[in-house]
């Protein structure tokens, strides 16, 4: 019988492949691309964004594992990979749970390596089929035939089916239920919430009431600095 072995991914040999890409990308001049080849050319590292998006939701849970986020003197393997990958530490977060869902849905991995999903597909799948791994096929079906939008409101509701317990639903959302408040590097004041319905036809009320005074009085701009970053889950 043949020896087949598992090829090892070393880092030199993805080194090579970044300075290859490096000098067509450094290369690249827009205005002399045929019209005929810019959107064939887009796709081109449109693919190669998805592998090595893909790449790395794959590798991040062993990233966590390695435990060199310690070393780094980062508070958390979440927060390690934010400042490697110039992003938050909530999406880094959310990283390591789709690198540790994926591990259990060999459809969705296989997806992966293809290069087939996008960074924000496989996030929206990743969870629904980890609640429904009978759903996986169907899922990746979604995502080649529909949008970015329907294919999250599908994963919604294939979360929502997996679980028979309507109230046990609702008491996880509940528990989950969180708000985010931050001023954006325009200076706006920006809000980004989750909960039950219920809980947010209260608070969208609410708002509503102070958004109508606010509209009426509007604040001097003196009073910018009074909008901070917070991040909160209500007791």
């Amino acid at each position: 019988m043949e020896d087949v072995r598992p090829i090892r991914v070393t880092v030199p040999a993805v080194r090579e492949s970044e300075r290859g890409l490096a000098s067509l990308v450094d290369v690249l001049d827009p205005d002399a691309v045929a019209l005929a080849d810019a959107a064939g050319l887009w796709k081109a590292f449109d693919c190669v964004e998805r592998l090595a998006a893909s790449a790395k939701v794959l590798l991040a849970a062993r990233v966590e594992e390695a435990g060199a986020w310690k070393q780094a003197g980062a508070r958390s393997a979440a927060e390690h990979l934010a400042r490697l990958g110039g992003t938050t530490t909530s999406v880094a977060r959310r990283s390591l749970e789709v690198s540790r869902q994926v591990a259990d849905l060999p459809r969705i991995t296989d997806a992966l390596r293809g290069g087939v999903l996008s960074a924000v597909q496989v996030d929206a799948i990743a969870s629904a089929a980890a609640a429904d791994p009978a759903a996986e096929h169907r899922l990746l079906c979604t995502a080649s035939t529909t949008n970015v939008t329907e294919l999250r409101e599908e994963c919604l509701r294939t979360k929502a089916a997996a679980d028979p317990d309507r109230d046990a639903t609702h008491r996880r959302i509940h528990a989950n239920r969180s708000y985010r408040t931050y001023a954006d590097a325009e200076g706006a004041w920006n809000l980004v919430a989750r909960g039950t319905a219920e809980c947010g036809a209260r608070f969208e009320a609410a708002i509503d009431r102070s958004w109508t005074r606010c509209s009426l009085s509007p604040a001097p701009r003196g009073d910018a600095h009074r909008v901070r970053g917070t991040r909160s889950t209500p007791s």
